[in-house]
């Protein structure tokens, strides 16, 4: 698995962690046909490394309900 940032493509080394973070429950919306206005996370905690060999921690971001399936960079550490 890879993923950009900076215009740069980082190759996932190793997954540090893995959760889920639950949207806020207590807030759906009113309307049954639309989706909560905060849903459910999974994330990954990575090490990647890019071409010029530097490596760094992230966390990327998978929105399951999503139509797309769409993948976001969440966190990045020093």
């Amino acid at each position: 698995m890879a993923f950009r940032w900076r215009g740069r493509r980082y190759v996932v080394d190793s997954v540090l962690a893995h959760w889920v973070e639950t949207g806020a429950w207590w807030r759906h919306s009113e309307r049954p046909d639309r989706p909560p206005a905060d849903p459910e996370r999974w994330l990954w905690r990575v090490e990647a490394v890019n071409k010029t060999s530097q490596t760094g921690i992230f966390d990327l971001c998978l929105e399951p309900d999503s139509s797309t399936g769409r993948w976001s960079l969440h966190a990045i550490y020093d």
